[in-house]
Parts: C-alpha cells; structure tokens; sequence
C-alpha cells in the first residue's frame, strides 16, 4: 500500500470508525455545499465549483461527494400521447408499478401470525426493458395498449440516497488541507464562492468542519463546568457542609485514577467504550463516598460519637465490607468483558470493562483510605462536636431565665444561620437550572435551519387546507416569483413549472393570497405542450400563481427537510 500514491489509509478501531461515520467530517476539511432542486443543475453546479475549489492555496484534493448510483427502469408518460387514449398520467403510473413492485391487496393471518396479500407481476413481465415496454395499461373504455404508446422506458442511473437540508437538495464539495490554515483557505473559499453566479433556485454556501469543532468545544466546556457545579451542589445537598462537599468533591478525580492507568496498559487509546466507563466508575466512586462520609455524620449526630480518629476507625470498619462486596460484585459482572475485549462484538463493551476494573481498585482504596484521612484533617467541628461549617447553626447567649428557643415576645427563636441555610438550599437548584440553560443554549437549534427556515404551514380555521407563510428572508432566497393565469380560447393557460402532481395523481398550483402567504388549489389538466399546461378547472384569469419555488413550498407544506 505504501508504493501507491492515490490511496491513503487510516487504522481506526470499530467504535471509532463508527463514531466518525456518524459525526461525519473531520478537522482538516472546508466544505463548499451546493443546494438546488434540479439534479442535473446541481450536478453542473458542483462540477463548476470542483476545480476553482482544488486550485485555492492550501488545498490538497478536493472532491465531489456524490451518493452512490444504481441502475432503474424510468417511466415517463407521454402526456400528448397518454391523452389520445383518454390516460391520465397517475392512472399509467398506478398501474405500472402495481405490475413492477406489487400492490397490497389483503392480509392472510395464520397462527397468530400476519401475512400480506401482494399482486405482483410475474418475473417474465419485467426481466428487461423490452418486457416492460410490453406491459398493457388499461384505459377508462376498458380497452388495453402497451406501456411504451402512452410513455417513455428507460434505465437510467439513479443515486441511493438524496440528502436533503432544510428541503434543498445539496451535493458537497470537499477539500482536504492536511497541516494548513483551515480558517485561511475558508476565508479565500468563502470569497470565491460569493462571487459564484449560481442558476436560479441554487446557491452555494461553505461549511467549515474546523469552526463547528471550535464551537461544539465551546458548548462541551461550558457544559462541562455546569455539570461540575451541578455535582458539588448535590455533594452539599447531601451533606449540608460546603467544607464536607469539597472532600468528596476533590477525591472522585482519584478514583478514576486506576481507569486511566487500565488504558494506558492496553494501548492508550480513548474510545466510546472507555468513556462510557469512566461516567461508570465515576458514578460508583460518588455513591461509596456520599455512603461513607453520611456515616460518619450519623454517628456524630444520633450515637453521640465524638469527632476524632475512634469516630473515623469505627465508621471506616462498618463501611469495609459493603465497600468491597459491592466492588468485587462488580468486578465479576464485567469481568468477562474484559477479557474478550480484543474479539469481534466487544469493541465497546471490551475496553469500558477495563476501564471499570482499573477504577474499582482506586474507588476502593479512596473510599477506604484517602477519604477517611480528609475527614479526619479537614472535617472540623464546633463546640458542640458536630462538623463547623458556613451556614452551620451556632451557639448564641441566652439572658438568666429565659428559654433558649422562645424570644421576649413569646415567638420561636431560629438559630443563628438557619434563614441562610434554607435560602442556600432553596437557591441551588435555581443556580444549576441556569447554569444548564446557559451551557446547552448553543445545542437549541441548528444555525443554518434556524437562519434559513422557509416558511411554516399554518392551518386554516374551518377547513383542512393549509396556507404557507414565508419570512421575507425566505422568499428572498428561494427567488418566489408569480404570474397571472392567462385564458386562451376558453381554456386555462400557466407556464408548465406551476403545476405539480402529488402522490395521488392529482394536479396542483400555489396561488398567492398574500404577498408572502400561498394556498394549494386544485387544477384538471387537460393539456400540456409548448413549456405551458392548460387547464379546465382551477384558479380563475389573473390570479397570481407561483411559477418558481414550487417545490420548496410543497417541502415546506409536508414538512420535509427539518
């Protein structure tokens, strides 16, 4: 492989190989999107943009990505020809595809069991394009004529998946700049496809894999620091000591220690299955921790034990073996993981049970050694031999004769810090959702949908039509224009691309009721030739009809592409 200069290669584990399929491209990409309606002007426009995109300083190799192609028998109606017959277009397409891919015609249930009834055609009938052309239509008089009198049969390429985003089509221009200035070649880029004069209905924008990194860094830090606060919250909600929150708080980075070092010993590599075991180990050594150091604060305050090393020896000893029994509990679950690690199926599982066995070991020995030595340093007490903190309740002076709890005017004395306390814990939860809110404000919504989104589909009251509401923005950008429904001798006439089929075989146009809203309404074509469709039922002579962007308000309408 090495002597070959047109192919690169990469070692990549399973899970990794997954992920970064998923994710999609890397770091060292710029990305020139082309959008459009139109296939083969898409395709021109791409082409178009290949080579300007290849020649910018720093790019290595740039490249159309175009989904895979397969071969697929088309069939187009000849509208001329199909009206001699008194055929309309969805009637040859109906019954085509009922003899070429099968129609559903019932249902056999069988031992609690249901099979669907498909009348399909024999494989004779459709074995080559010649037999397809041979298959009979049956007209509204009961009479029969072949498929290729009323259309059109080929084979032609057709590609396995359409991506679509935000309705558009999109085909990308990739280039690659291995070592150099992503943020330097996107800027040139950015440039030169702005002055790109893209056919109508197409644009071109550039995505750059770098910035998006950049960004979601951003988003992953700040949401990182959200969740630490969050968990030193909690930490204090358990305890009610900030001083005892910092302890745990500080030893649950030790117990991942023994993962890391599981790791490195087996190649030093940080994959999914790995990360998913570090969240695991750092959930067990968080509940042992809480666990231990709640026992030492029941022994303080319900078994009058008195703070010292005779409180920590006795806490740590009840705490021994439910420590251990749960760690060797869990090291006989994942165990087997973890020795079948390098097989085939445990690419993820594999390494999070070594993570997890490395982490026992460090949870265990913090749990059992480092958090009792914190406590014993750090976990001080008051006079009254419960742990001194911030908001902690403290002594106060007391006149002769008066009780403790009662104030001059017979109401109940609060101790001192008790209001602060409350409103400490009233206010943390308030604090977190915040803190949330703004670390996963970024992830609300994509930026290119939200700036581009083309419209909505407002329902109309009364009725189940719809009426399509763009933003000026939107109109902008997909160049809406319309013209007047033109009567020529007694019939109906609108330029072609007004008209549209739905699934069901009938045609539509979109008339503007407003200077931004369209509705559907219905046509009965009786004709189409010249570039214009005629027809005998549907909107009356001038009434404004969208001639381009038609099939973005139909996406917008069935809420296709978000």
């Amino acid at each position: 492989m090495s002597a070959r200069t047109d192919v690169s290669t990469d070692v990549l584990t399973y899970s990794e190989e997954r992920v970064t399929d998923v994710l999609g491209r890397s770091d060292d990409e710029v990305v020139v999107r082309a959008y459009g309606e139109d296939p083969t002007v898409l395709d021109g426009l791409a082409d178009e943009l290949q080579p300007m995109v290849a020649g910018v300083e720093g790019v290595a190799k740039a490249t159309v990505d175009r989904a895979p192609v397969e071969a697929a028998m088309e069939v187009e109606v000849d509208l001329d020809r199909a009206q001699e017959f008194a055929l309309k277009p969805g009637d040859v397409r109906r019954q085509a595809a009922s003899l070429l891919g099968g129609i559903t015609v019932g249902n056999l249930f069988d031992d609690q069991k249901v099979f669907d009834v498909v009348v399909w055609g024999s494989p004779d009938i459709r074995n080559s394009e010649s037999d397809v052309e041979r298959l009979l239509i049956e007209t509204a008089g009961g009479e029969r004529v072949r498929l290729d009198e009323v259309a059109n049969v080929r084979i032609v390429d057709s590609p396995t998946m359409i991506r679509h985003e935000s309705v558009s089509a999109y085909l990308d221009v990739v280039a690659e700049v291995p070592g150099g200035d992503v943020a330097a070649v996107q800027e040139e880029i950015d440039q030169m496809v702005a002055d790109v004069e893209a056919p109508r209905e197409h644009h071109a924008e550039v995505l750059s894999a770098a910035s998006a990194q950049q960004t979601d860094q951003w988003q992953l830090m700040a949401a990182g620091l959200a969740a630490l606060f969050a968990i030193l919250l909690v930490l204090q909600a358990a305890f009610g000591s900030w001083r005892l929150a910092a302890i745990g708080f500080l030893s649950l980075p030790l117990a991942l220690v023994g993962g890391v070092v599981a790791v490195l010993l087996s190649g030093g590599t940080i994959t999914l299955g790995s990360a998913a075991g570090f969240l695991a180990v750092l959930g067990i050594a968080s509940r042992a921790v809480v666990l231990l150091i709640r026992h030492y604060q029941n022994l303080l305050r319900h078994e009058s034990a008195t703070f010292g090393p005779e409180l920590v020896a006795r806490g740590t000893s009840d705490c021994v073996v439910p420590t251990v029994v749960s760690a060797l509990g869990i090291a006989v679950l994942v165990a087997p993981f973890a020795v079948l690690s390098g097989s085939t199926g445990f690419e993820i599982v594999g390494p999070m049970a070594l993570v997890v066995l490395g982490g026992l070991v460090t949870t265990t020995l913090v749990t059992l050694v480092l958090v009792p030595a914190f406590y014993l340093r750090f976990g001080s007490v008051g006079p009254d031999g419960l742990p001194r903190d911030l908001f902690d309740d403290v002594a106060e002076e007391h006149r002769p004769g008066e009780h403790p709890d009662r104030q001059h005017d017979g109401a109940t004395r609060q101790p001192a810090g008790a209001v602060q306390r409350r409103a400490a814990k009233a206010a943390w939860p308030i604090a977190l959702l915040a803190l949330l809110g703004t670390a996963c404000g970024g992830a609300v919504a994509d930026e290119y949908v939200v700036e581009n989104d083309p419209g909505k589909a407002v329902k109309i009251p009364g009725t189940h039509h719809v009426q399509v509401v763009l933003q000026r923005s939107a109109a902008d950008r997909l160049q809406i224009e319309t013209m007047p429904v033109e009567q020529e001798g007694g019939r109906l006439v609108v330029p072609q691309r007004a008209v549209f089929v739905d699934t069901d075989g009938q045609w539509w146009v979109y008339r503007q009721v407003e200077p931004l809203a369209f509705e559907r309404e219905k046509v009965a074509i009786t004709r189409q030739a010249g570039g214009r469709a005629f027809f005998s039922a549907g909107p009356g002579a001038g009434t404004e009809v969208v001639t381009v962007g038609v099939p973005e308000l139909y996406g917008v309408e069935e809420e296709v592409g978000h």
